[in-house]
């Protein structure tokens, strides 16, 4: 710190001088592996410029004839041609999305007048248009060289400028549309470029010695490490605007980029790829965004199926997201991810599983009719035949309608999966339907000896649900405590309500249960080998906890062998919102 306020201010400015090439080293050596990024071409053109002006400044103050002075002088203006245009794309193409300004055209335009300037540089006898009348000066102890500006020079400054205070009103902008580290990143850079910039524009306005010291240029030190920094500190180069870009364009979905008026701010690779978008496409209404008018829910999912010019058609599952959900008009991202494949192994898996699901329904079908008669026949030997040999008609009779409750569950599985096992929500009376599948149970009842006692605290009840399915369950409950009843006991049946659930709870007198066969009962496996003694709950237990999971139910158990099994039914008794 010393030896710095020692410095007289000339020898300050050649220390400035030196330290933007020792900066501009580290900066292209850190970049460097980024240099295919169009936004990391323009920093190293910038970079680049800043180098020569700086090169250029001190060849002013070290060279001793005027011709060298001169020719050094005009030729930072090579560098100060693109220094503007180069920060000004580099700022645009890293914190926006602006397409516009990525368009050859529109560069060539926005470099017109640096080629134009760099023309001049060049060829000696256009010089003069640029600067001429070159005289050397004396500036506190240094030999600079001053100079009258030429028809173009008032070009030259405007354009420069033009970008360079764009740039600083860009920073400006988005500093405060901005947070996080992206808005730490912003404050540095525009501290950092603001500084030049004003130096700048003071000296050539009151036209001060500092313009022939060319200070202004010394400055442009901070400008670089303010980058340095930027990069080192808040990961400038690291971070999501390159990143982010970069999976932008490998992704295989297509993704879109739309204004609040519809049209394209942006497209990936994919996007042009399966739609036809290009590059004549950005800032104009993209022309399918009539079919998507529904689509109005930021978050949503839709299906869309898309045909191709070739012919080709495509089914895909749309996400649009807004831009900025606190405005409304700010545009949206709307991601597409093409389900075709998907669609068609799905399409296949279903037809293959309705037609086994019918399979297993006309299978069923037959095996029931027959097994209905041979129940019907075997309740009608039991009263015929001689004493000693009903036991062995009552087993029989018991086998036969067990397993016709078997064909009739699966009967009902089969329907249910060709809905795709999706309750009928509807309002119906539990306490009629409970006395119906009693009653369809009646002469199993009389063949066993058993008695079911219904008693219900509320009549009517009337709940929603699937009637059907409920019915279903109901029958295995009671079915499954006749197997397990010992004739001549009863089963008691109750339903009861509180505020939001009713409750149905069937409770035998039958062989129970012991620990083990009620924990594989209560455990993961449905199909499990948990039975009583006179039969098995079995697919019976699989359909009916599903059927009550799909109502929001519940379905609990306890038993103790040798005394009996309580099951307890608990349903809501409103369709579950959501």
């Amino acid at each position: 710190m010393i030896a710095l306020a020692a410095m007289s201010f000339p020898t300050f400015i050649l220390f400035l001088n030196i330290s933007i090439f020792m900066v501009s080293i580290l900066l292209l050596t850190k970049i460097f592996p980024f240099r295919k990024r169009a936004e990391v071409k323009w920093l190293m053109v910038m970079t680049l410029s800043l180098s020569l002006i700086s090169f250029c400044s001190l060849n002013v103050y070290i060279q001793e004839s005027l011709i060298a002075k001169t020719i050094y002088s005009r030729a930072r203006f090579i560098g100060l041609a693109v220094l503007g245009q180069s920060w000004f794309f580099f700022l645009i193409l890293t914190y926006s999305r602006y397409r516009l300004f990525a368009r050859r055209w529109v560069i060539a335009v926005c470099l017109l007048p640096a080629v134009v300037t760099i023309g001049l540089v060049l060829n000696p006898q256009w010089s003069p248009w640029l600067t001429h009348s070159y005289e050397i000066v004396r500036w506190q102890g240094a030999l600079l060289v001053s100079f009258a500006n030429g028809p173009w020079f008032p070009v030259h400054i405007v354009s420069a400028n033009i970008f360079a205070f764009a740039a600083l009103g860009f920073m400006l902008i988005t500093i405060f549309r901005s947070s996080g580290v992206k808005r730490k990143q912003l404050i540095v850079l525009f501290l950092g470029s603001s500084l030049s910039l004003f130096i700048d524009g003071y000296s050539v306005a009151t036209n001060s010695s500092l313009r022939w010291a060319m200070f202004s240029n010394a400055t442009f030190l901070v400008t670089e490490v303010a980058i340095f920094y930027a990069i080192q500190k808040h990961g400038l180069l690291d971070l999501a605007p390159m990143a982010k870009n970069m999976i932008f364009h490998k992704m295989l979905d297509p993704v879109i980029i739309l204004d609040d008026q519809h049209r394209v701010l942006d497209f990936n690779k994919a996007a042009g790829l399966a739609f036809g978008i290009s590059e004549e496409d950005l800032s104009q209404p993209w022309r399918r965004i009539t079919e998507f008018q529904d689509i109005s829910v930021s978050g949503s999912l839709w299906d869309w199926n898309y045909c191709s010019p070739t012919g080709e058609r495509r089914s895909y599952q749309i996400h649009v997201v807004d831009l900025d959900p606190r405005r409304m008009a700010a545009g949206r991202v709307m991601f597409f991810r093409d389900v075709t494949d998907q669609k068609e192994v799905e399409q296949r898996l279903n037809s293959d599983l309705d037609f086994k699901a019918r399979l297993l329904s006309v299978i069923a079908h037959d095996f029931s009719a027959i097994i209905q008669t041979q129940s019907s026949l075997s309740s009608h030997l039991h009263n015929e035949v001689h004493e000693e040999l009903r036991p062995h008609v009552g087993a029989l009779t018991s086998i036969s309608f067990a397993s016709q409750d078997l064909m009739t569950n699966i009967l009902r599985w089969a329907r249910a999966q060709e809905r795709k096992l999706v309750p009928l929500w509807r309002p119906f009376e539990i306490n009629t339907l409970i006395k119906e599948v009693v009653n369809n149970l009646e002469a199993a009842l009389a063949l066993k000896g058993l008695k079911i006692n219904f008693f219900s605290e509320n009549y009517p009840l009337i709940i929603d649900g699937d009637s059907v399915m409920i019915e279903s369950v109901l029958r295995n409950l009671l079915t499954n405590s006749m197997r397990a009843s010992l004739s001549g006991t009863i089963i008691n049946v109750s339903l009861t309500k509180d505020e939001s659930r009713v409750r149905v709870t069937v409770e035998d007198r039958g062989v129970g249960m012991n620990s083990r066969q009620l924990a594989v009962l209560l455990g993961e496996s449905e199909m499990a080998s948990s039975q009583h003694s006179s039969g098995g709950f079995g697919i019976g237990l699989m359909i009916a906890r599903k059927f009550v999971g799909l109502h929001g139910g519940l379905l609990q158990f306890a038993s103790e062998e040798g005394k009996g099994t309580l099951v307890t039914l608990t349903l809501p008794l409103q369709k579950p919102s959501g």
